[in-house]
């Protein structure tokens, strides 16, 4: 009972990571051994200028934890880390933080119908369309917010 606590407790922390600091995303990349000339890669990001709390979260997710350069060319800027999921830690973790996430919800629902697509694919099979309009989808669903008004 305790044990479930303990990781009901890490779920709902790294839902309210993804929520506030995360990106979830489905990626189109060229690659050129590929018989399509392109991949399909799903991401789960979160990155924070916190490595404590990177480290945390890729300790409960089991997530690789790398160092990138910040993009931020003001004056007052800190170094900058990311965690990166991979498509089998998304395919574990998704179904337990779910429930706790709030704001990414509708992201994760569709990554999820990736991560199955993706999973179910071989090599040969066709592209799919439907990789596409999901990829569309999470692009505007992260840009939303940033919108400007007029």
């Amino acid at each position: 009972m305790i044990g479930n606590m303990i990781n009901t407790k890490n779920y709902i922390w790294c839902a309210a990571a993804i929520d506030f600091e995360g990106t979830i995303g489905l990626y189109h990349h060229k690659n050129k051994k590929n018989r399509l000339g392109y991949t399909w890669q799903p991401a789960i990001k979160l990155g924070n200028t916190n490595k404590d709390l990177l480290r945390e979260f890729a300790r409960i997710t089991k997530g690789f934890f790398r160092e990138k350069e910040t993009k931020d060319k003001r004056a007052n800027n800190k170094p900058y880390w990311q965690i990166i999921l991979s498509p089998n830690c998304q395919r574990v973790i998704l179904p337990h933080i779910f429930p706790y996430l709030i704001s990414k919800k509708e992201q994760a629902l569709l990554l999820q119908e990736a991560l199955d697509i993706l999973g179910k694919r071989k090599p040969y099979d066709k592209p799919s369309f439907r990789l596409a309009e999901i990829a569309e989808t999470l692009k505007f669903l992260n840009h939303k917010g940033n919108v400007k008004e007029d």
